[in-house]
């Protein structure tokens, strides 16, 4: 009778054993994910810096050539206004 307790708990202890050990794999693979997305993420992070670096002095053109400024109110900006005139406004 004891034989047999002591084979089931030998099958229990076995299967914990293998569990425990399916599960490290899977924490290793978990990790090994994690990393990888952790560099693309880095990798986006500084393509979007590169972006924003690169997308400035276009920006600036822009601006220069629409006479505005994004610097704050007062500076020496100057917006363009547009007049919506009938087309007959000039003729006599």
């Amino acid at each position: 009778m004891s034989l047999e307790v002591f084979e089931k708990l030998e099958a229990k202890v076995q299967q914990a054993i293998d569990t425990i050990t399916l599960l490290q794999m899977e924490i290793e693979e978990l990790k090994e994910k994690n990393n990888s997305l952790s560099q693309e993420v880095q990798n986006a992070q500084h393509q979007r810096e590169e972006l924003e670096r690169e997308k400035q002095p276009s920006e600036r053109t822009a601006e220069r050539l629409a006479g505005t400024s994004a610097g704050p109110a007062g500076s020496h900006g100057r917006g363009l206004i547009t007049l919506h005139l009938p087309r007959n406004f000039f003729t006599v």
